[in-house]
């Protein structure tokens, strides 16, 4: 029930998962350890470690962790600048590539669609926020990514182990389906309000008046594509793709 009523409980800063070549992981820290000590701090819970990280982003941590497989060892761990949403905008946080211990539960079929549901509503929602924070300037068009962006974070999704891989997949599904109903032809959403229109009004638009919005439509969307394209390669060949 702790998904269902989003309980945080105190989780020990154990490594449950580590991004293979990522900041932790070139460190020597592996999946098992126990975070102990960073920058002279103890740590007791997961929360605690994680707050240290978020807010030093680019600085160099001196960690001390207990080894799954015994021993005390220490390290440099320097978190890679990430941007996050945090309300109505965006931060620059910390991450070093570790996530917390997890197990498998078995559930029945019911539960299963309704556990679907809350996740795709979730990421449906923050899909939405982020389209909101666009139109508000709240977050910058130069954070959209597109094909190469897409490539570069399955690769890193992959790093994490086919069940993140798959949980990526199901969000990329997720954020085109909801980008395909964006009224602009030929996207199905266009299609959607022509055919709510046609319904309201019982009048079929011209067959000039189409052809000027799908090749208006269709200009914005090759204009996008080239924006986004050029965002991501600019962050690609810049080390900004995170």
């Amino acid at each position: 029930m702790e998904e269902l009523l989003h309980i945080s409980p105190l989780f020990p800063p154990v490594v449950g998962g580590i991004e293979k070549d990522g900041p932790a992981a070139r460190a020597g820290i592996e999946e098992g350890d126990s975070i102990i000590e960073i920058n002279g701090k103890k740590v007791q819970t997961w929360d605690e470690m994680r707050n240290i990280i978020l807010s030093s982003p680019g600085e160099s941590l001196k960690v001390v962790w207990k080894s799954g497989k015994g021993g005390i060892k220490t390290g440099i761990v320097v978190p890679e600048e990430t941007k996050t949403m945090q309300g109505d905008s965006t931060v620059t946080v910390g991450m070093i590539g570790i996530m917390t211990p997890y197990r498998i539960r078995h559930v029945g079929l019911g539960l299963t669609f309704k556990l679907s549901w809350y996740q795709f509503e979730d990421t449906a929602l923050k899909i939405f926020k982020v389209f909101g924070m666009l139109i508000k300037r709240k977050v910058s068009p130069r954070e959209l990514g597109g094909p190469i962006a897409i490539v570069y974070l399955t690769g890193r999704s992959l790093k994490w182990g086919v069940k993140n891989l798959i949980y990526f997949i199901a969000f990329i599904t997720i954020n085109l389906g909801i980008v395909n109903l964006i009224p602009i032809p030929p996207l199905d959403g266009a299609h959607a309000l022509l055919g709510i229109i046609e319904m309201i009004t019982r009048k079929k638009p011209g067959e000039r008046s189409l052809k000027i919005l799908e090749n208006i439509g269709f200009f914005v969307l090759i204009f996008l594509f080239l924006f986004i394209t050029f965002n991501d390669l600019f962050r690609f060949f810049t080390g900004k793709m995170r």
